[in-house]
């Protein structure tokens, strides 16, 4: 989650939670990336490897949840884990 405000939002829920950030968003260009191993922002700041979302994407697949994300660019981004119970 990248956020320049520093404010994220974690929302729990029976079935899973989400977790939003208030930060840039993910251009349209990058989008079909998101889960790949080594993507990373545009922003000339981050300071990630781009294998975090690799890793919960996997964690998700692996246990049957289903990961989805909605973003729109220069507002923020939204995962939700849906743990499918």
């Amino acid at each position: 989650i990248h956020s320049e405000s520093k404010d994220i939002h974690i929302g729990l829920e029976p079935s899973g939670f989400t977790l939003r950030d208030f930060g840039l968003g993910i251009p349209a260009e990058l989008q079909a990336r998101t889960f790949d191993r080594n993507a990373v922002g545009v922003s000339g700041t981050e300071k990630g490897t781009g294998i975090g979302l690799v890793l919960v994407k996997r964690l998700c697949d692996h246990f049957g949840w289903v990961l989805s994300v909605d973003t729109t660019p220069g507002q923020g981004t939204m995962f939700h884990v849906d743990f499918g119970h």
